[in-house]
């Protein structure tokens, strides 16, 4: 399956149950509005206003709601709803047009385009593919051989496409061709497994190395700018280690909730499916001598990643190297990067009217006192919790550089507090919560149930992880005190 055709299923984000496009509104879709627009409403009424609370921060936590909830109930496409909330913070006058469109003339968005774009690229080389067939050959070719090898091969693929959501998107397809090769059938327990397995190897693996996670990217810029911010190889020595712990345990979790009962055994036609691929192309050796730059270039420069990825994409196109043309770039998902600007402008206004500091203003009391292990699990819960209210990117850059701030007042590690920030935003239990998950939602290859069973143990694990491996681990290396 193509990238095209992967991001044209995308679509059914919009409408998980692959309703048309001239959905009736029915009473389904009437209450989804009522609550949509009720809910905003009630909370605006029953806010008052008074000392910190203004009412610019009053309309903008009824707007913001409204957005959320839009997102969650999908309305109307995320990026129309996205769009909505933008245009309203300026309408409402709740923040001015150069704080709400700020986050254009950030690295991110550009993190976001170049990812996705450098990802069309690595799906065009057939390199994905080859990386995959490769790592479930080996391992063995069944239902279980086929969890391992496609999350093992996130740990490649993340070195190459730095970019989760276009991961996402191509282990999503990729995953999707698997199981239909397969017969398996969907909602059972090795399509869920399968998926799960495409969706470790694209998030779970993106902890292996800073430039594979944009989350990551994005808070060690605000470490940056207070002079904390750790350098890639420095990354890879605090992470690597606890991370692969972490990405085995998940692997075994996932094997163990959703066991096999068919056999499966497709090894021959992985094997068949690499000679198929023939020898290694000039044009995914060409991309790979790109994307090997790139890595050095993040490692052993201090230019930002965002103009990075994007210096990588315009050097496909040199000539000479030609692996790129403008075909491809019909092919990006634009309205992600749209998205990611949009979701960043609630941090963007949030911070602007002085809300991230109403939050750790009342965090401190209850933080003044504690040692760096006990203060990152609070983060990192703090960081759970956000998460339901908005998006991870939204959480992100509405309190991380807060919180960096908040962990330097009490002689804390900013950036042990902001990487545990981070690692609570990406856990979620709802697919509503991060787009990410809704990417892999959207294919029906397992229910809700299945679903909120797997976030759940994943966040279990997670929490485990941080407080039983990492933590330890950063101890252990001098990370933290």
């Amino acid at each position: 399956m193509s990238q095209e055709q992967a991001l044209d299923d995308v679509e059914v984000i919009d409408d998980q149950r692959n309703q048309t496009a001239k959905q009736r509104f029915d009473v389904k879709s009437a209450v989804n509005w009522a609550i949509s627009i009720g809910v905003p409403l009630i909370l605006y009424l029953a806010i008052p206003v008074g000392g910190s609370m203004t009412e610019e921060i009053r309309r903008f936590l009824a707007l913001t709601v409204f957005a959320l909830i839009a997102w969650a109930l999908s309305i109307v496409p995320v990026y129309v709803s996205g769009t909505a909330l933008t245009i309203l913070y300026v309408l409402t006058k709740t923040a001015s047009p150069g704080v709400v469109f700020s986050p254009w003339a950030t690295m991110v968005p550009w993190i976001s385009l170049g990812g996705l774009t450098l990802s069309v690229i690595f799906e065009k080389t057939g390199l994905l593919s080859r990386i995959a067939f490769w790592f479930i050959s080996v391992t063995g070719g069944s239902y279980r051989g086929i969890v391992i090898g496609l999350t093992a091969s996130g740990a490649l693929v993340g070195l190459l496409v730095p970019s989760m959501t276009g991961r996402v998107v191509l282990y999503a397809a990729l995953t999707l061709g698997i199981i239909h090769a397969l017969k398996i059938k969907p909602n059972t327990n090795e399509a869920a497994g399968i998926m799960f397995g495409g969706f470790m190897a694209s998030i779970a693996c993106a902890w292996l190395f800073m430039s594979a996670n944009d989350n990551v990217l994005i808070i060690n810029s605000f470490l940056i700018d207070v002079g904390e911010g750790v350098s890639w190889l420095r990354y890879v020595a605090i992470m690597f280690v606890p991370a692969a712990i972490f990405i085995a345990m998940l692997v075994a979790m996932t094997l163990l909730i959703f066991r096999g009962r068919l056999e499966v055994e497709g090894r021959e036609e992985f094997q068949n499916k690499l000679r198929e691929l023939g020898p290694v192309k000039p044009q995914e050796i060409k991309f790979l001598v790109i994307l090997a730059v790139l890595v050095l270039a993040l490692v052993f420069t201090d230019i930002a990643a965002g103009w990075l990825f994007m210096a990588a994409v315009v050097a496909c196109f040199l000539p000479g190297i030609g692996i790129a043309t403008a075909d491809d770039l019909n092919q990006v998902n634009y309205m992600m990067v749209f998205f990611v600007a949009q979701t960043m402008s609630i941090g963007a206004v949030a911070s602007e009217l002085g809300l991230p500091k109403m939050v750790t203003d009342s965090l401190l009391p209850l933080m003044s006192g504690t040692n760096n292990y006990v203060f990152i699990l609070m983060i990192m819960g703090f960081g759970i919790i956000i998460n339901f209210l908005m998006t991870p990117l939204a959480g992100i850059t509405s309190f991380g550089a807060t919180l960096i701030e908040l962990a330097n007042t009490l002689g804390l590690s900013a950036p042990g507090a902001a990487f545990g920030f981070v690692w609570g935003v990406e856990q979620l239990i709802l697919p509503y919560e991060w787009v990410m998950f809704l990417i892999l939602f959207s294919y029906n290859m397992f229910d809700m149930k299945k679903a909120i069973i797997w976030s759940a143990a994943r966040m279990g694990v997670a929490v485990i992880a941080m407080a039983a491996i990492i933590l330890p681990y950063w101890m252990l290396v001098g990370f933290i005190s």
